[in-house]
């Protein structure tokens, strides 16, 4: 009998020690305090670009990919917070952003430059016909419901020339390889992971005709591969199959310096590399 009672204790002991971290575990994944955010990180993938190429016609054409980074808004004890209608605003400006203008609004993590608009902000600016070197900034606003202020992203500046400079050397950017490596989160419940890629010409499809290229994962659970230099170019993760919930665009990958990323069945977040 006294050993009956002791288990008896014993058991209790475990049951009340196990309800004790739940709680504190629960507890402690509560959301406390305000939301804090963190802006996007701006990036162009060159610093100028030209309107027309010497001798020729005008005709609207691509410029660029602006692409920055996701908006992350945390509590005050680092919970992720959830935000509503997210957006983001691309503005342009000559320096000070008194009276920027707008670019686009999207819920992208990218926007496409194209010669034409942006040679008519110029011309409004600048009253007429644009002809020598200008050097213009832009920068990302996020606005959202649960923040009452706009959070603002770094500026980056870019050259933009008339005609393709023809009195100097002109070094065309060079866009590089980047790396990238995933981690599937508890929740992802994809046995494979494959990458799709596509863009405006055929050679962007890098990795071959849909679900793209299978990855393999190292001992640490960590798959990797290269995103060629194409831009713009446009990744779908995906494991294999197709359909809601067996892929997602990859529109938040990192095209400047590649990182790291854990993956869902539909989002990736990026995170430390180990």
């Amino acid at each position: 009998m006294k050993h009956i009672i002791k288990y008896f204790h014993l058991s209790l002991l475990i049951v009340l020690c196990s309800l004790f971290l739940t709680n504190c575990e629960t507890y402690q994944r509560q959301p406390q305090g305000e939301i804090v955010p963190t802006a996007p990180v701006l990036k162009i993938a060159q610093n100028n670009v030209w309107l027309r190429d010497s001798n020729e016609v005008f005709t609207d054409k691509f410029l660029v990919r602006i692409n920055w980074t996701e908006a992350r808004f945390t509590y005050k004890n680092g919970v992720a917070a959830e935000v509503g209608n997210l957006q983001y605003i691309l503005e342009m400006d000559t320096a000070d952003f008194i009276e920027p203008t707008v670019l686009a609004t999207t819920q992208y993590l990218y926007a496409d430059l194209f010669s034409a608009p942006l040679r008519e902000q110029l011309m409004a600016w600048y009253g007429g016909e644009i002809d020598t070197t200008k050097y213009i900034m832009f920068r990302v606003k996020t606005l959202c419901n649960n923040i009452s202020e706009p959070i603002y992203s770094n500026v980056f500046g870019l050259r933009i020339d008339p005609t393709k400079p023809e009195d100097e050397i002109v070094v065309t950017p060079t866009i590089p390889e980047v790396t990238i490596r995933l981690k599937k989160a508890a929740e992802c419940t994809w046995a494979n992971v494959w990458v799709y890629a596509w863009g405006t010409t055929s050679d962007a499809e890098i990795y071959g005709g849909w679900g793209g290229q299978k990855l393999t994962a190292d001992e640490n659970g960590w798959y990797e591969f290269v995103v060629a230099g194409i831009r713009p170019i446009n990744l779908i993760l995906n494991n294999g199959s197709g359909g809601n919930g067996n892929q997602f665009d990859f529109t938040n990958a990192n095209l400047t310096d590649g990182g790291c990323y854990e993956i869902t069945n539909s989002s990736a977040t990026e995170i430390g590399c180990e």
